[in-house]
């Protein structure tokens, strides 16, 4: 458990972007699966797949440089 605030938010925001990421996944997995598989594409949910996975690293990183193993 974090307890320290600056931590503490960075693991918060963390653990929400983990979530989001999860559910923006799913969405952009039901769209790919409604295309053709002879055509397929990124659908723009991909976007929001790479953002939240992008915030998800930063937030991971300013942890890891805080508690070094």
């Amino acid at each position: 458990m974090l307890t320290a605030p600056s931590l503490s938010v960075h693991a918060q925001r963390a653990a929400a972007l983990a979530r989001e990421f999860l559910k923006d996944a799913k969405q952009m997995n039901d769209e790919m699966d409604k295309q053709d598989p002879l055509k397929p594409k990124l659908p723009a949910s991909a976007k929001a797949v790479a953002q939240a996975n992008r915030e998800f690293d930063n937030e991971m990183s300013a942890l890891a440089h805080a508690c070094p193993a």
